[in-house]
């Protein structure tokens, strides 16, 4: 590595132009405080002449006074060394590049290279000449892309009926499914209504022989049977029929006891009433027992009949209990149908779309293949002399091609290296790649030049490790140098610069400094009047002119 580059001498030179530049404002001041007092007019209208001219103006006329002051050289040389925090070392690299056949489909036409104008090595600006076709093979081309233009145009066409027909076929297939999902939302309420009045019908068959057993019940429980057969009444009538029977009896028999003096009439009547008596009971004991007879079929026909209820209504809760496991089991498949239906009508939908999707990007392929053909075919016609010109400045790397070869597929018309692409690779240690991002902006020194360049770092390559030794493991940075108006080499050594500037000045330097401040300010204050105010400001505009400079041309260094 050069020393220029190592000490980075021209931080140092900037600065010593600005320390340069402050000593000679100092001089010139002195050289206005020597003056002839006796000139005091004189330099009075100098002095209003200066203050009614620009801070420019003003500036020249003093740097012209003070011209004739000699400087000693050694003062405007410091020792000071500028310096980055981390400087890693590097070497330009143009990227290389191919390139190829600038029209599609010439691959599938030999083509004879009838005049080469380049070799390898050769450096080319743009527009310079590489080789140029024969007529014949330009001839072929171009009857091979009218020959691919015919051929796409009748595939549009065919294309295009197709497209019609697909079409309408699938728009039939996506109405038949959206039709089909409409019915099933009217066949799956029929069938759920279906289900449900079936339901209904068990449930009030249910809830009517559940009143009838309730009043079956109520009925026995209650004596209501007996009740209506007047069996309570009747039970009365036949007992007291039965007293009076025992009445008239126990009469007749007191009376033919002849304990009472009783006529025959009287007895005859007695046993006449007896005699009535005894039917009416024996009439009325019949009548209850009948009563009874009816009132006991009636309670058991009404056992029977609530029995019969009580089965009737087992088998139908029965009934009722499997339907509704049944109807639980078909709502979820009538329900599964319609989400079925309401499913292949959405994939009809969206088949409909691919479809149509597929069409459009077919017949827009086969369109394109139209305008890929007229592009290339219109490009063949602007090379119309068969020349292929450098599209930018390169430098030939590898060019294998003679007059009269004919151009390989797999083989690029040549090689060449991007003048305007200059890549450095690095080297950047393990602990600090963690700081490194593509992006980033760095300064970097290159080996001949004085300027600092701008370089941004394109590509990390943070899989594979360069491992220097047992301790130090580094990645490869590669890093994009812009050179604006400079033409960078291939090979030169360069540096990049980063982290924090280091700046080192020597104690000689700085007593050096503080003598030279001293000396101006005692200049400055006999001068006294002789040195006006304008003249003042003009020196601290240049020293601050100066410094602006130098703060220019130091990088700010580091990642960004």
């Amino acid at each position: 590595m050069a020393a220029t580059i190592n000490n980075l001498n021209l931080s140092s030179i900037v600065y010593a132009q600005q320390e340069s530049s402050s000593i000679e404002d100092n001089s010139t001041e002195i050289q206005n405080s020597t003056e002839d007092k006796s000139e005091a007019a004189e330099e009075s209208s100098a002095q209003e002449s200066r203050e009614s001219s620009t801070p420019e103006e003003t500036s020249e006329q003093i740097n012209q006074e003070g011209s004739n002051v000699q400087v000693d050289s050694s003062q405007s040389q410091k020792t000071s060394e500028i310096s980055y925090e981390t400087q890693l070392e590097g070497e330009t690299k143009l990227k290389r590049k191919q390139l190829k056949f600038p029209l599609n489909g010439w691959e599938n036409v030999e083509l004879e290279i009838e005049e080469v104008y380049v070799k390898s090595g050769n450096t080319l600006k743009a527009g310079d000449p590489i080789l140029k076709i024969s007529s014949e093979s330009m001839q072929k081309l171009l009857e091979y892309y009218n020959n691919q233009i015919d051929a796409a145009q009748a595939e549009v066409e065919q294309k295009e009926v197709s497209y019609e027909l697909e079409k309408r076929n699938a728009e039939y297939e996506r109405e038949q499914a959206k039709q089909s999902g409409e019915m099933a939302a009217s066949i799956r309420d029929t069938q759920l209504q279906s289900l449900q009045t079936d339901a209904t019908d068990l449930a009030k068959q249910i809830e009517q022989i559940t009143l009838q057993m309730d009043n079956y019940e109520k009925a026995l429980a209650n004596n209501t049977y007996y009740e209506e057969y007047g069996i309570i009444d009747m039970a009365e009538a036949v007992e007291n029929s039965r007293r009076l029977m025992e009445n008239v009896q126990r009469m007749l028999s007191e009376a033919q006891s002849g304990s009472q003096n009783v006529d025959s009439a009287t007895l005859e009547l007695l046993q006449n009433m007896v005699n009535q008596a005894e039917n009416s009971y024996s009439l009325m004991q019949e009548q209850y027992d009948k009563l009874l007879s009816d009132y006991g079929r009636k309670v058991s026909e009404a056992q029977t009949e609530k029995n019969k209820l009580q089965d009737t209504l087992s088998s139908l809760q029965e009934e009722y209990n499997d339907k509704q496991e049944k109807d639980e089991s078909q709502s979820i498949e009538i329900n599964k149908e319609y989400d079925r239906a309401i499913l292949l009508s959405n994939q009809a939908e969206e088949r409909y779309n691919i479809v149509i999707e597929t069409l459009d990007e077919e017949l827009n392929e086969t369109k394109a293949n139209i305008e890929k053909w007229e592009k290339a075919r219109d490009e063949l016609y602007a090379m119309e002399d068969g020349i292929i010109y450098a599209e930018q400045d390169m430098i030939v790397s590898s060019f294998r091609y003679h007059n009269g070869d004919k151009i390989e597929e797999q083989k690029s018309l040549l090689s060449y290296d991007d003048a305007a692409s200059v890549l450095i690779n690095v080297n950047v240690p393990q602990d600090e790649i963690v700081d490194w991002n593509v992006g980033d902006i760095v300064k970097i020194a290159v080996e001949g030049y004085e300027q600092l360049f701008s370089g941004t770092v394109s590509a990390m390559d943070l899989e594979r490790a360069v491992q220097k030794n047992t301790d130090e493991i580094e990645y490869n940075v590669t890093i994009a140098i812009e050179q604006g108006e400079q033409q960078l080499k291939d090979g030169l050594d360069a540096t990049v610069l980063c982290g924090e500037i280091i700046e080192n000045t020597t104690s000689e330097d700085q007593e050096t400094e503080r003598s030279s401040e001293e000396t101006s300010q005692n200049n400055t204050e006999s001068s006294g009047e002789d040195v006006s105010q304008s003249q003042v400001e003009t020196s601290q505009n240049s020293t601050e002119s100066s410094t602006e400079l130098s703060t220019e041309l130091l990088p700010s260094g580091g990642t960004q």
